[in-house]
């Protein structure tokens, strides 16, 4: 029967280190001071190239990543064999899916992504807030789901700005709209942009500035309360990158 060496347990629970940490949205910096060791230190567990942690050390990291205190030091079955390098990445995506499944869903992945993004800019609640021009706790209400942002296209923008995130990730975490509670209320050729627009993951401001238009004209365009010309109607179109089809057009545009 095989028998695991020691370092290539250690090598098995440095990634399980690495992955748990990154779902938990820790940088190394900040988990290393929670509990109460030094950055290098941490980066060699999860490397794989330093052994245990001391009893005090293990129960604070097993506290900060919600997991047991055996998950970081059991030895994996004897048949299993350390990761190589090439598929250590692979390794730490699948754990990382199984503990977002395990332990929240993903309607506060835009919350948690936010709070991720602030803590790895060292940025105070009070001091996002300050930038983005709102209240302290409504950032907090933010970062706890309470508020999922899936209509304020403008503070999303505002957020991928300050944090410096991704904007199309960030639209792609909001809730999807609902257009069933608008669809009497607006024409089709709204529809058919609408829809348009966030299969694209676009907020109006990105389609306003790609149709070197007014944020304020689209959102009348969208609502159907807006004269509209073959010209505009081009200009959106292009933003959005298709056609608009010439039943939805009305026959009067000029």
């Amino acid at each position: 029967m095989l028998i695991r060496t020691r370092s290539k347990r250690v090598k098995e629970v440095g990634v399980f280190i690495e992955a748990r940490r990154m779902a938990r949205h820790f940088t190394q910096a900040k988990l290393a001071k929670r509990i109460g060791i030094a950055q290098s230190t941490l980066s060699k567990h999860e490397k794989g190239s330093r052994g245990n942690f001391s009893p005090s050390v293990l129960r604070k990291l097993a506290h900060e990543l919600k997991c047991h205190m055996d998950e970081l030091s059991i030895p994996l079955p004897s048949h299993q064999h350390a990761p190589s390098q090439p598929k250590r990445g692979q390794l730490i995506k699948k754990l990382r899916q199984n503990i977002h499944q395990n332990e929240k869903s993903s309607s506060n992945l835009l919350g948690h992504t936010i709070r991720a993004g602030r803590n790895e800019l060292g940025i105070s609640i009070r001091e996002l807030a300050r930038r983005l021009n709102v209240g302290k706790s409504f950032v907090g209400q933010i970062e706890l789901g309470q508020i999922p942002l899936s209509t304020n296209d403008a503070l999303v923008q505002r957020l991928a700005d300050v944090l410096r995130l991704n904007l199309a990730q960030l639209q792609s975490m909001r809730p999807h709209r609902r257009l069933k509670q608008v669809h009497n209320r607006q024409n089709p050729l709204s529809q058919f942009l609408i829809k348009r627009r966030l299969e694209l993951h676009l907020i109006q401001t990105v389609v306003a500035s790609r149709a070197g238009i007014s944020p304020a004209v689209v959102v009348d365009v969208e609502k159907g309360r807006r004269p509209l010309t073959r010209d505009l109607l081009k200009r959106i179109a292009r933003a959005l990158h298709t056609k608009i089809p010439e039943n939805l057009i009305p026959p009067d545009t000029p």
